[in-house]
C-alpha cells in the first residue's frame, strides 16, 4: 500500500483546488519561508482525524479553511483527500483489513464548513471519526503516529514521557487494535456487571414483595369471608328498613290527604271575601276620579288667575320702562346734533392745511435727479480705479507668494544643515559609545568561562552514570520482591475470602435454624385444639431434642424429610409400671402411631434406662444385616420405637416380588424405611404400604417449610472444622506478606532516595547546559550586535557626507531667487499706493453726494407723510359724520315707536284689572266643591280598611294550612326519596325491589339489635385487620411470573461475564506477548541504526518499571554513543537527539513499516555530515518505505527523486511546482 495523491481545496494557503501526485519513492516539498509547505504536513494530519486545533497551529478548528485576502474572498469549505493504492491485502502486501476497503484504491476525504461542522469520506460514503481511525489501526498512520513527523515532533519525542514512547511500540505492534476491542470489551463486562446488580436488586425487592404479598393473600381471604358474612347481614337491615320506610310513606300520605281538604275549604272563604273588597275598590275608584276632575279644575283656575295677576303686574312694569326710554332717546339725539357740527369744523381745517404742498414736492423731485446724475458719473471713474486696484494686488500677492515660499525653503535647507550638523555629532559619539560596547564585550566574555561549563557538565555526568547503573542493577531485585508481595497479598486474599465466605455460610445457616425452631414451634401447626392437645403443648417435642449419631449424620437429608412429622410429637419420660404395661402390649398395636395420617400427634416415653436400642443378634438375618435400625442412627431420645424401624440405605425397585423378598426377612411389629428408584420415602410392613414423601408434601403445603435442620447442623460442623484447620494458614500467610512488605519498602526507599539524587542530578546538569546555552547565546548575539552597530555606522557617516553636499546646493540656487522677488515687490509698491489715493478721494465725493440726497429725500418723505395725515383726517371725519347721521335717524325711529307703544299699554290697564277679579269668584266655588268629594271619599275608604284587615286574617289562616301542607308533602316526599334510596341499595347486593303492593314484614327490636351487634362485630374484626389488599393473590401471581424470567437472565448474565473475562484475558495474553516481540525487534533494529549512525556504541528502550507494573510500563529510550557513557535521550547533545530519535523511527519502521512517512524539516538541527547520514538512513529505508519530506537543505534535496515546490505569488495563496529529478537528469544530460 503506498500513497497516491493528496488533494487539498480551500484548506489553509491553498485557497485553489491542488493535487500533489506522488509516483515516486522519495519525494522532497520544497519553498521559501512561510509558503504553506508546512500546510501540507498539517493537511495529512488532519484528514487523518486530528481534533486539536492546537496541533493544527490554530485557534480553532475553522481556521483551517482559506480566510481570503485582499484580492480572493474567503472559503466556506475547506476539504482534503488522501487517495491510497494497492489497498488489497496479496502476498507481502498487508493492505488495510477492513469492511469499509471493498477495491484496490481507498480514497479518505474530510471537509469542514464556517460553522466547525466536519464530515469524513471513505470512498464516497459518509462515515464517523471512529471509522476513519478504525481503517488505519495496525497500519502505523495516525493523526500523531510516528508515520507523520513535523516541526518540534522530535523535541516531543525528545522530551516524550514513558507512557509516551509506549504509544509507539503499541501502534507499531498492533496492540492499538487489542486495546480498542479490549476497551470495547470492558464496557460490556461492566454493562454486564451493572445489568447484573440491577437484576439482583430486583429479585431482592421482588422476593421481599413475594413474602409480603403471601401475608397480604391470606389477610385478604379472611376479610372477603367476614365481609360476605356482613353483606348478608347487612341484606336483612336493609330489607328492614325498606319495610319501616313504607310503613312511614303511608301514615304521612293519609295526613297530607287531610290537610289538603281544609286548605281547599279556607281557600273559598278567602275568595267572598276577595269578591267584597274588590267591590269597595271599585266605589272608591269612582270616587277618586271624580276627585281627580275637580281638582284638574281647581288647578287651571288657580293657573288662569296667576297667568292675569302676572300678565298685569308685567303691563304695568313694561309701561314705567318704556317712559324711561323716551326721555333717554331724546338727550342722545341732542347729543349726535352737537358732534356733526364739531366733524365738519375738523373737515375744512385738513383741507385748508395740505393746499400748498404739492409744490413744494414738485420742486424737492427735481434737485433729487440732478444729484443722482452726478453721482452715477463719480461712481463709474472709482470702479474703473478699484479694478486697476485689484489687478495691482493680485500681481503683489503672486510676488509675496513666491517670495514667503523662496523664504520657507530657504529655512527647511537651513534646519537641514543644522539636522545634518547634529547626526553628525550624534554619529561621533555612537562610535565613541560603539568603541565603549567592545571594550566592555572583551571584557565579559573570556575565554575560561567555556572551559569551567565543560568541567561542571562532565562531573555531573559521571556521577549521574554511576547512580543510573546502581538504579537499573536494584530494579530486578525490586521487581522479584514486588512478585513476592503481590503473590503472598493474593494468596492471603483468597484465604480471608475463603474464611468470611464459610462465617457467612454459617451464620446464614443458624438463622435459618433459628428462624424454622421458632416456626416448629407456633400452636397454629397443630392440628386440634382441644383440650387434650392442648395439654400436649406443655410436653417436650421430639424435634427439639433428636439428636443424631455420627452414622445418622450421613443420612441428615432423611431426618429433614422426616422433621415435619418430628415436630407435631412430644416425648415424656415413662416409670416403671409403665415400662411394664408398654411391654405387655403387644407391638402390632404401636404401629399405626408411626402414621401422620392416623395420629397428626403423639407422645412416646423416653426411658433414658432403655438399653435395647440395638437389634439382638437373633433378628440379623443377611438382609438385616445391611439394614440399619434408627436406634443406631439417633443418639438420643431412646425410644423402643427406633428399634422397631429399620432403614435401607440403598434405593430398591417397588416391583411386587422385589418387596416380598425384603418384607420375608423383616420382624414381625417391625417397619422398613426404604427408598425408591424414583426417589420416593415409602414407609413398609407385613399389613401397610404408606408414601411418605408424598404425606409429608401435603402436610408441609399445609402448615410449614420443610425444615433442613439436620443437614445444617452437619454443614455447619464441617465448616467449623474447616475454619480451625485454617486459621494456622492465615497466620502464617499474614507474617509472611507483613516481612515481605517491610522488606519491599526499605528496597523502594532506597530506590527513591536514588532517584531522588538521580533527580536533583539531572536538574543540576540541565540547569548547567541551560547556562551553558544562555552564555553562548548572550556571547553570540553580543557579538551580532557589534558587528550590526559597525556596519550601521559606517553606513550612517557615508549617508551624512552625500546629504550635506546636496543642502548646500539646493540653499545657495534659493538665495538668488529669494533676490529677484524681493526686487519686483519694491517696483509694484508705488503704484499701488498712488491707485489707493485716488480711489480714496472718489470715495469721499461719493459720500458727500450721498449725503446731499439723502437730504432731499427725507424733505420728500415729511410732504408726503404730511399729505397722507392730511388725507386720512379728512376720511376718517367723513365715515364719523356719516355714521353720526345714521345712529341719529334710528334713534329719531325708536323715539316715534316708543311714543305709541306708551300710549297702548296705558288703554290694556283698566281691562286686566276686571278679569281678574272674575277669575278669583270662580276658583272660590270649584275649592268648595272639591272638599265635597274629599269627605266622601275618606267614607269609603274606612269601610275596605274593614274589609282588608278580614281579608288578611283569612289569608293568613289559608299561609298556614298552606305551610301545613308543603310540611306534609316534604315529609312524604323524603319518605318516598328514603324508600328509593334503600331500594338502590338493593341493587349493591343484587336484590329486586319488592312490590309496594306486597307488604313486608319489619324486623323486631330485639332481632334488630342482634342483627346490628352483629355486623358491628363483623366491621371491628375487618377494622382490625387494617388496610386489607384485596389485590394481592393476583399480585403475588403476577410476582411469581416475574421472578422466573429474572432468575433466568441472572444465570445468563453471569455466563456472559465469565466469557466476557475470559476474552479480556486472552487479549492481555495476546498484548503482551505482541507488545514484548515488537519490543525486542525495535531494540535490535534500534541498535544497528544506532551503530551505523553514530560509528559505533549502543541504544535501546527499557521498561521504566516504577510502579511495579511489569511489562504494562512506560519506556525510556537509553542511548551510549561511542566513546561516551549510557544516558538517558536528554542527556546528549542537540544533534545526538535528533539522531537517536529518527534511529527509533526508522527501527519502528523497520518492524511495521507505515505506507508512507513525512518528514518535516527533520534535519534543520544538523551539521552537513549528520544531514548525509540522515539522508542514507532514508535511502535504506525506501526500499520498503514511500518518503515525503520538507527540508531547505541542498544536500537533503539531492535524494528525492521529485521535488515538489511550494510558493506564493499572490499573498496569503500557496501554488504548487512539480520537478521530476530523472526528466532534469536527463534533460542536463
Amino acid at each position: 500500500m503506498r500513497l497516491k495523491q493528496l488533494k487539498l481545496a480551500g484548506f489553509k494557503s491553498f485557497a485553489n483546488p491542488t493535487t500533489f501526485h506522488f509516483s515516486k519513492t522519495i519525494t522532497a516539498i520544497v519553498g521559501p519561508n512561510g509558503c504553506g509547505k508546512s500546510n501540507v504536513i498539517d493537511a495529512i494530519r488532519w484528514v487523518l482525524g486530528e481534533s486539536s486545533a492546537k496541533q493544527l497551529r490554530g485557534g480553532a478548528m475553522s481556521d483551517v479553511i482559506f480566510a481570503g485576502t485582499q484580492d480572493k474572498a474567503p472559503k466556506s469549505l475547506a476539504s482534503v483527500e488522501l487517495v491510497f493504492e494497492h489497498t488489497q491485502a496479496t502476498g507481502e502486501n498487508r493492505g488495510i483489513l477492513h469492511a469499509l476497503n471493498l477495491y484496490q484504491e481507498l480514497a479518505v476525504r474530510r471537509q469542514i464548513n464556517k460553522e466547525g461542522k466536519s464530515d469524513y469520506f471513505i470512498n464516497g460514503t459518509k462515515v464517523r471519526r471512529r471509522d476513519v481511525i478504525d481503517v488505519f489501526l495496525g497500519t502505523g498512520l495516525g493523526a500523531r503516529s510516528y508515520a507523520v513527523i513535523e516541526q518540534g515532533m522530535i523535541g516531543r519525542i525528545i522530551d516524550a514521557n514513558p507512557w509516551q514512547l509506549r504509544e509507539f511500540i503499541e501502534e507499531a505492534s498492533g496492540v492499538s487494535r487489542y486495546q480498542s476491542r479490549r476497551s470495547d470489551t470492558q464496557k460490556q463486562l461492566d454493562t454486564a456487571h451493572d445489568n447484573l446488580a440491577r437484576l439482583q436488586d430486583m429479585v431482592s425487592e421482588l422476593t421481599a414483595q413475594q413474602k409480603r404479598l403471601e401475608k397480604q393473600a391470606k389477610t385478604a381471604q379472611q376479610a372477603q369471608t367476614w365481609q360476605q358474612q356482613l353483606d348478608n347481614i347487612q341484606q336483612q337491615l336493609l330489607l328492614d328498613d325498606y319495610a319501616k320506610a313504607q310503613q312511614k310513606q303511608q301514615a304521612l300520605r293519609n295526613d297530607y290527604q287531610a290537610i289538603s281538604q281544609q286548605v281547599l275549604a279556607k281557600q273559598q272563604h278567602l275568595a267572598e271575601i276577595d269578591n267584597a273588597h274588590q267591590q269597595t275598590q271599585q266605589q272608591i275608584s269612582e270616587q277618586q276620579q271624580q276627585l281627580q276632575a275637580q281638582q284638574h279644575l281647581v288647578q287651571r283656575q288657580w293657573q288662569q288667575h296667576f297667568e292675569t295677576q302676572s300678565l298685569l303686574k308685567q303691563s304695568e312694569q313694561n309701561l314705567n320702562n318704556d317712559r324711561a326710554r323716551h326721555q333717554t332717546l331724546a338727550f342722545e339725539m341732542q347729543r349726535f346734533a352737537d358732534y356733526q357740527q364739531d366733524l365738519h369744523t375738523q373737515q375744512q381745517q385738513a383741507q385748508h392745511q395740505i393746499a400748498p404742498l404739492p409744490a413744494q414736492l414738485a420742486q424737492i423731485e427735481q434737485q433729487l435727479n440732478a444729484l443722482q446724475n452726478v453721482h452715477q458719473q463719480t461712481q463709474q471713474q472709482r470702479d474703473h480705479i478699484a479694478k486697476q486696484l485689484i489687478a495691482l494686488n493680485q500681481q503683489k500677492t503672486e510676488t509675496e507668494k513666491q517670495l514667503a515660499v523662496s523664504q520657507s525653503t530657504i529655512r527647511h535647507h537651513e534646519q537641514q544643515q543644522q539636522q545634518e550638523q547634529q547626526r553628525e555629532q550624534q554619529h561621533q559619539r555612537d562610535l565613541a559609545a560603539w568603541h565603549t560596547a567592545k571594550a566592555a564585550f572583551e571584557q565579559t566574555f573570556l575565554p575560561s568561562d567555556m572551559a569551567d561549563f565543560d568541567k561542571q557538565l562532565a562531573s555531573l555526568g559521571d556521577k549521574i552514570t554511576h547512580l543510573e547503573a546502581s538504579i537499573l542493577a536494584r530494579q530486578e531485585q525490586l521487581a522479584d520482591q514486588a512478585d513476592e508481595v503481590e503473590s503472598l497479598t493474593r494468596q492471603q486474599r483468597q484465604a480471608e475470602q475463603q474464611h468470611h465466605a464459610l462465617q457467612t455460610e454459617q451464620q446464614t445457616l443458624q438463622n435459618l435454624l433459628a428462624q424454622q425452631t421458632a416456626i416448629t414451634a407456633r400452636p397454629s401447626l397443630l392440628a386440634s385444639n382441644s383440650a387434650a392437645q392442648q395439654g400436649l403443648s406443655q410436653l417436650p417435642r421430639l424435634i427439639d431434642q433428636l439428636q443424631l449419631t455420627k452414622q445418622g449424620k450421613k443420612f441428615a437429608p432423611l431426618f429433614d424429610l422426616l422433621s415435619t412429622q418430628f415436630a407435631a410429637w412430644h416425648t415424656a419420660h415413662q416409670t416403671a409400671q409403665q415400662t411394664e404395661q408398654q411391654t405387655e402390649q403387644p407391638p402390632t398395636k404401636q404401629a399405626p402411631s408411626l402414621l401422620p395420617h392416623l395420629m397428626p400427634t403423639a407422645v412416646f416415653l423416653d426411658d433414658p434406662q432403655n438399653t435395647t436400642n440395638a437389634p439382638t443378634s437373633a433378628l440379623l438375618t443377611q438382609s438385616l444385616s445391611t439394614w440399619l435400625p434408627l436406634s443406631t442412627l439417633i443418639a438420643a431420645p431412646k425410644l423402643t420405637l427406633f428399634t422397631q424401624v429399620w432403614l435401607n440405605p440403598q434405593p430398591v425397585s417397588l416391583m411386587p416380588a422385589t418387596l416380598s423378598a425384603k418384607l420375608a426377612d423383616l420382624p414381625k411389629g417391625h417397619w422398613l424405611l426404604l427408598q425408591s428408584m424414583d426417589e420416593q420415602l415409602i414407609l413398609v410392613n407385613h399389613q401397610l404400604w404408606v408414601n411418605i414423601t408424598t404425606m409429608l408434601q401435603q402436610t408441609i403445603n399445609k402448615t410449614t417449610p420443610l425444615r433442613q435442620q439436620f443437614s445444617h447442623e452437619r454443614r455447619i460442623e464441617e465448616i467449623t472444622e474447616a475454619m480451625l484447620q485454617q486459621q494456622p494458614q492465615l497466620q502464617r500467610l499474614n507474617n509472611a506478606l507483613q516481612e515481605a512488605t517491610i522488606s519491599l519498602q526499605e528496597w523502594q526507599a532506597q530506590d527513591q532516595a536514588a532517584r531522588q539524587q538521580l533527580l536533583t542530578l539531572t536538574q543540576q546538569q540541565q540547569q548547567c547546559q541551560t547556562d551553558q546555552r544562555h552564555y553562548t547565546h548572550r556571547y553570540q548575539a553580543a557579538f551580532d550586535q557589534l558587528q550590526q552597530d559597525k556596519q550601521r555606522l559606517d553606513a550612517q557617516a557615508s549617508s551624512l557626507t552625500h546629504t550635506r553636499v546636496g543642502v548646500d546646493e539646493l540653499l545657495d540656487k534659493e538665495h538668488t531667487h529669494l533676490t529677484a522677488l524681493t526686487h519686483a515687490l519694491s517696483t509694484l509698491q508705488p503704484t499701488l499706493q498712488q491707485h489707493i489715493k485716488e480711489r480714496q478721494a472718489l470715495d469721499d465725493k461719493l459720500s458727500q453726494q450721498s449725503l446731499q440726497q439723502q437730504t432731499w429725500q427725507q424733505q420728500q418723505q415729511r410732504i408726503h407723510q404730511t399729505i397722507a395725515t392730511a388725507q386720512l383726517q379728512i376720511t376718517a371725519s367723513s365715515q364719523q359724520l356719516t355714521k353720526a347721521e345714521q345712529d341719529q335717524t334710528r334713534l329719531q325711529s325708536e323715539y316715534t315707536q316708543l311714543q305709541q307703544k306708551i300710549e297702548t299699554q296705558a288703554k290694556q290697564l283698566p281691562k286686566l284689572q276686571q278679569q281678574l277679579a272674575h277669575q278669583q269668584a270662580q276658583l272660590d266655588e270649584s275649592n268648595h266643591k272639591h272638599q265635597q268629594l274629599s269627605d266622601a271619599l275618606s267614607h269609603l275608604e274606612s269601610t275596605a280598611q274593614s274589609i282588608w284587615q278580614a281579608q288578611q286574617q283569612a289569608a293568613q289562616q289559608y299561609e298556614q294550612l298552606q305551610q301545613q301542607s308543603h310540611t306534609a308533602y316534604t315529609a312524604l316526599a323524603l319518605a318516598q326519596q328514603n324508600q328509593q334510596l334503600i331500594g338502590a341499595q338493593f341493587a349493591h347486593y343484587e336484590l329486586s325491589v319488592p312490590n309496594d303492593n306486597e307488604p313486608l314484614i319489619a324486623l323486631s327490636d330485639t332481632q334488630r339489635k342482634n342483627s346490628e351487634k352483629q355486623r358491628e362485630t363483623l366491621k371491628n374484626q375487618l377494622s382490625a385487620l387494617g388496610a386489607v389488599n384485596h389485590a394481592a393473590v393476583l399480585e403475588l401471581a403476577q410476582v411469581n411470573e416475574r421472578l422466573q424470567p429474572l432468575t433466568t437472565q441472572i444465570n445468563d448474565l453471569t455466563a456472559s461475564s465469565e466469557k466476557l473475562q475470559q476474552a479480556i484475558k486472552h487479549i492481555d495474553q495476546q498484548t503482551k506477548q505482541l507488545f514484548m516481540a515488537m519490543l525486542d525487534q525495535v531494540n535490535v533494529a534500534l541498535n544497528n541504526l544506532f551503530t551505523q549512525v553514530f560509528g559505533g556504541g549502543q541504544a535501546q528502550l527499557v521498561l521504566a518499571d516504577n510502579e511495579g507494573k511489569g511489562w504494562q510500563a512506560g519506556l525510556e529510550l537509553m542511548a551510549q554513543p561511542k566513546g561516551k557513557k549510557n544516558s538517558r535521550l536528554a542527556l546528549l547533545s542537540g544533534g545526538e537527539k535528533t539522531l537517536t530519535a529518527l534511529s527509533l523511527i526508522f527501527a519502528i519502521f523497520q518492524q511495521q513499516p507505515a505506507p508512507f512517512c513525512v518528514l518535516d524539516e527533520v534535519d534543520a538541527p544538523l551539521d552537513d555530515a549528520n544531514v548525509a547520514r540522515f539522508t542514507r538512513l532514508i535511502q535504506q529505508l525506501a526500499k520498503d518505505v514511500q518518503f515525503i519530506f520538507i527540508s531547505h537543505n541542498k544536500l537533503a534535496m539531492q535524494i528525492a527523486d521529485e521535488l515538489k515546490g511550494v510558493t506564493m505569488p499572490t499573498a496569503g495563496i500557496s501554488k504548487l511546482v512539480s520537478v521530476d529529478m530523472t526528466e532534469v537528469e536527463a534533460y542536463l544530460l
